[in-house]
């Protein structure tokens, strides 16, 4: 297969998840089903692997995830190590044909000057085998060319976080299987945001549907800043709302000019008003089942 440093939501689809990475497949799935997808792209894992050998990185990468293993991943002396190694990636100037290639890319999309999603999307990610969910570093409301650039090496760099080789050591997976691909999307600006599950996640009972849900953008959710407000349903073909937690939620996440993001303190009366309406919550359980029907 010809290797593109960039494709669109089709093409990422074709490519497969160890092109573009577990969340560039799915998105690349979803739009194919016919799903509502922002406009966007895929930088492939053939950018990562052009952006490590330009900068000769591999010797000290070899050489770094050769002296860890699961009995010293937590060793200070391996921190340090992976946080050199983070710190030169970095700082490693990024190639500029392929920065070339991504600013015309979003230019002809129309979102080069928008606020952006900037996701990591490793090749390994959302499988059978492993989730690495919330493993590896995404940056929302990123503007600009540079701070497009930035953070694509910063998602470069999380692969080699303690947390991110700790997981790939436990689940038995080689560093030469987990390569960054980096989805680069337009942002949804969010009124509330969260996570949806077609089980209850702690026990995989797969008769309910569990969204949970906060003001603003879903990093607070994401990150267990917040508890979030839970909603259970039935899940049937006429799904029933079963139960209701409004949290006590004291803070959301919210785009800012300077930092990206940042989180500010919720009123008083947002603290114990209810995320979703409930007409939104048995739309999105509608959405959720048609997603999981779609790609099982």
């Amino acid at each position: 297969m010809k290797k593109d440093f960039l494709l669109n939501w089709p093409k990422a689809f074709a490519a497969g998840a160890r092109m573009v990475g577990g969340k560039g497949w799915n998105l690349g799935r979803l739009h194919r089903y016919g799903f509502k997808i922002p406009r966007g792209l895929v930088l492939s894992t053939f950018g990562y692997e052009t952006f490590i050998n330009a900068n000769r990185l591999n010797g000290l990468i070899q050489i770094t995830a050769g002296r860890i293993d699961q009995t010293n991943v937590g060793n200070l002396e391996v921190e340090e190590q992976l946080a050199d190694l983070r710190r030169k990636m970095v700082e490693s100037p990024f190639p500029q044909q392929v920065a070339e290639e991504l600013f015309a890319s979003l230019a002809e999309l129309g979102i080069l000057d928008k606020p952006l999603a900037i996701r990591s999307s490793a090749s390994a990610e959302d499988s059978q085998a492993a989730s690495f969910a919330g493993i590896h570093s995404s940056y929302l409301n990123v503007v600009g060319k540079e701070g497009i650039i930035e953070a694509v090496k910063n998602c470069y760099a999380s692969l080699w976080t303690p947390t991110a080789v700790a997981y790939r050591r436990k689940k038995k997976i080689t560093d030469s299987e987990v390569m960054q691909a980096v989805v680069i999307m337009e942002l949804v600006k969010a009124e509330a945001a969260g996570i949806a599950f077609t089980c209850e996640p702690s026990t995989g009972r797969g008769d309910v549907i569990i969204i949970n849900a906060n003001f603003g953008l879903g990093e607070a959710v994401v990150s267990g800043l917040v508890e979030p407000d839970q909603y259970e349903l039935a899940d049937s073909y006429q799904s029933t709302l079963v139960k209701k937690k409004i949290a006590q939620k004291q803070k959301k996440s919210t785009p800012d000019l300077k930092e990206g993001i940042k989180y500010v303190q919720l009123t008083e009366e947002e603290q114990s008003k209810q995320v979703l309406a409930d007409q939104d919550i048995f739309k999105l359980a509608l959405l959720v089942q048609r997603i999981y029907e779609a790609l099982g």
